[in-house]
């Protein structure tokens, strides 16, 4: 045999010489394998067996066992371009960095406590905590599902893949802009999005919405710390929203309108898959004063809104997601529309209709993943852009 041959092929020559009782075949590591020396069961002919190393194998089992794989939660460049444009929610590009983002995710503990995801966070509410405790290959599979559902719907519409297409370029990471701006106030927005998800996690359960159960036909969730960052932000007196549900948008505004000591809050909603008395669930009875709700959809609400204030200083639209209500809609809302008034749309990454509305009103348009902001860069001057 040639003695200049690597040693890991040595390690694998066969040893005709020795015997059983000269100890266990060579083994060695290689390429995440332990190769094993042998020979076969019938002709007795020299093979190597390969098996997935054992510590290797151990540290993945008990990474499934507690929650998802670390190869799954690390997903390489080319999955995130495609999980991005499938599903614009979970996976953050940042048009500088290209990166995945996992800080946006909220953190796991802090000052408030465990978040609602922790089997900690809600002892004595097991059924309520029952949806978030799925098994993980539960939830893996559901979430694969939901990711095909909507990149076939993103392939099948053209409007549709250039605005996530264009989202996607244009997006930055909502965690790091808010923290570079205002460290303390993101601190005080995670807490209270601590304390929301928490009482989420007691109250949708069972409802007909995303959330409250498996196979649910209706929306209802938002990135609480988004409304209520901004909303705390600019200090919004007259905040009008479009879309209520289950009310978690409803409750990031009214805490921020306790937060700041003034300010009221105007909702247009039309019930479809609650009742009259489930929407709104997630705002607590102390808020409500500060709160008008109104359930006759945009075209019989808004008239009613617009004649009651004199002006709106933050606009979150989150209803109807045809572009031609949203073009009714803000042509309604437009003359009553404080001159630094800031707009906030839900869903941009369906249509192209939110590059128009930037570019008619004017300013510099703000895209955290598919959430776009207008008015803010104007109004808070030039250091908000990132």
């Amino acid at each position: 045999m040639r003695r200049d041959k690597p040693n890991w092929v040595l390690a694998a020559q066969p040893n005709n010489g020795g015997s059983e009782s000269e100890g266990k075949p060579a083994t060695f590591g290689f390429l995440g394998l332990t190769h094993i020396r042998g020979t076969t069961r019938k002709t007795g002919r020299f093979i190597v067996k390969r098996q997935t190393i054992r510590k290797r194998l151990a540290a993945e089992l008990k990474a499934v066992k507690g929650g998802t794989p670390a190869s799954l939660a690390r997903p390489s460049p080319a999955s995130r371009a495609v999980v991005a444009l499938g599903c614009p929610r979970l996976v953050q590009l940042s048009s500088r960095a290209g990166q995945y983002r996992p800080s946006e995710r909220l953190p796991q503990s802090g000052p408030s406590g465990p978040v609602p995801h922790s089997p900690a966070s809600a002892p004595n509410a097991d059924r309520a905590l029952g949806y978030f405790r799925k098994q993980p290959m539960a939830q893996r599979v559901a979430l694969m599902r939901r990711r095909l559902v909507k990149l076939s719907r993103i392939l099948r519409d053209k409007d549709r893949f250039l605005a996530t297409a264009w989202c996607v370029w244009n997006g930055m990471a909502f965690e790091s802009w808010a923290r570079a701006l205002d460290p303390v106030l993101w601190n005080e927005t995670l807490d209270v999005a601590r304390r929301i998800y928490r009482d989420a996690a007691l109250i949708i359960p069972g409802l007909p919405i995303t959330g409250g159960r498996q196979g649910a036909i209706g929306g209802g969730g938002c990135d609480v710390r988004k409304l209520y960052f901004l909303a705390r932000l600019v200090k919004a007196e007259v905040i009008v929203e479009t879309g209520v549900s289950a009310g978690y948008s409803s409750r990031a505004f009214l805490e921020a309108i306790q937060a700041n000591g003034c300010g009221r809050l105007y909702s247009s909603d039309l019930p479809l898959f609650l009742t009259r008395e489930q929407v709104g669930c997630m705002v607590p009875a102390p808020m409500r004063e500060h709160w008008e709700l109104l359930y006759e959809g945009d075209s019989i609400n808004l008239p009613r809104i617009l004649s009651a204030v004199r002006s709106i200083d933050l606009l979150h639209y989150d209803s109807d997601k045809s572009v031609r209500a949203k073009e009714d809609v803000f042509a309604m809302i437009r003359p009553k529309m404080a001159r630094d008034g800031v707009i906030i749309i839900d869903d941009i990454d369906r249509d192209p209709f939110f590059r128009r509305v930037a570019a008619r009103w004017g300013g510099r348009a703000l895209v955290f993943r598919n959430v776009g902001v207008v008015g803010l860069a104007e109004r808070r001057g030039s250091g908000m852009n990132a």
